[in-house]
């Protein structure tokens, strides 16, 4: 309100720090709620309203119970991430472990300024994408660090995210550091991650002999905040205290904002491949699969086969054992036949065509 006023050249009668000393010696009781900007998980949001409609504690206990089964399993999932992460790190010949994920665009439009008037705040901002990626593995500081940058000139789907993950695993195999198994942590966002474009490039990486098992793991919706957040919190730290005009500039203030040093790309259209209507017509349709969290990519008896999990606590499936002998945590290649996604294989020697890009998302 203050600000207001003082836009609209209206007298200003009291400071904004005795303002506050009138506001918490008059109305201590009188508090303005945090309000977060990440989104809320349905379940906690569920189980909430629950709670506060239960009229018995009988009904309270019963809701409490169902909210603590659920925190703990989001926590052994986040544990799971957390195992994986460090199992990398001591041995990246064989376990690798990456986490992907996007930044909020808002905060890296150019040009970013330290200072705005009535004459640049209402300009047209050239709208920015920062997709964010570590690498776990035994560099110092226990990992690599990626950003690839994009000017909406993509589209915001599988691809770009399959595209980012192609060229962090050549990227690591340069190195010399592919490990037998690879992990996967990604956004719980059906669009960009939680797809069947997205399964089944991670089973053609077990087909095609790449890695012998592969694991996606996505958190459930509001549970998503991971260590690839701090490389996103630092770049917005970075940028509160600096002018930047270009992607050029952009560029040099997100190197410089991690440890260890960021490596940046910048993406455009002509660089990414459709790999989305390259597997389109080899695809079986698939449902039901937005539900689960884990998926695993293994060989059953020489083919790749897929098997999902709700929680990493529970056991893989599909399973083919009755009784007792079903609660397995890895696939039994005896047991277990899995699930192919395929109609056909894709030919290892095709080549996907080229995302055709546009500029009309970053119109102002």
């Amino acid at each position: 309100m203050r600000k207001d006023f003082k836009d609209r050249q209206i007298e200003v009668v009291i400071s904004y720090g005795h303002f506050l000393r009138i506001w918490h010696s008059a109305l201590p009781e009188f508090v303005v709620g945090k309000v977060s900007t990440f989104t809320k998980c349905s379940i906690c949001t569920s189980l909430k309203e629950e709670r506060r409609m239960a009229t018995t504690n009988t009904e309270r206990t019963a809701v409490q119970e169902l909210q603590d089964m659920h925190i703990k399993h989001v926590q052994l999932s986040r544990r799971h991430y957390h195992d994986s992460r460090e199992r990398a790190r001591l041995n990246p010949h064989l376990e690798n472990t990456i986490i992907i994920d996007g930044m909020d665009q808002s905060k890296t439009n150019l040009p970013s300024l330290l200072v705005e008037d009535k004459s640049t705040k209402p300009k047209a901002r050239l709208r920015t994408h920062l997709t964010g990626v570590l690498l776990h593995t035994n560099s110092p500081g226990g990992m690599e660090s990626f950003v690839f940058v994009d000017i909406l000139n993509v589209p915001h789907d599988s691809n770009l995210n399959l595209n980012v993950l192609v060229q962090v695993l050549l990227l690591e195999d340069s190195h010399g550091k592919r490990g037998q198994k690879l992990n996967v942590q990604m956004d719980n966002c059906f669009r960009e991650n939680k797809n069947r474009y997205i399964l089944a490039f991670g089973l053609l990486l077990v087909e095609f002999g790449i890695y012998s098992s592969v694991e996606f793991n996505f958190l459930p919706v509001g549970h998503t905040h991971e260590d690839v957040d701090q490389l996103f919190s630092r770049i917005a730290e970075k940028l509160r205290h600096n002018d930047v005009y270009t992607l050029e500039e952009l560029h040099e203030v997100v190197e410089n904002s991690y440890t260890p040093r960021v490596l940046v790309r910048q993406l455009f259209g002509s660089d990414l491949w459709d790999i989305k209507s390259w597997l389109l017509p080899h695809l079986k349709p698939i449902g039901n699969h937005s539900k689960p969290h884990h998926f695993l990519f293994k060989k059953v008896n020489g083919a790749a086969r897929m098997y999902y999990r709700m929680w990493c606590c529970d056991p893989w499936r599909p399973n083919n054992v009755e009784g007792p002998d079903a609660e397995i945590d890895i696939p039994d290649e005896e047991q277990c036949e899995g699930l192919s996604l395929f109609k056909s294989i894709p030919e290892v020697t095709t080549i996907p065509t080229r995302v055709i890009p546009s500029l009309e998302k970053n119109r102002p």
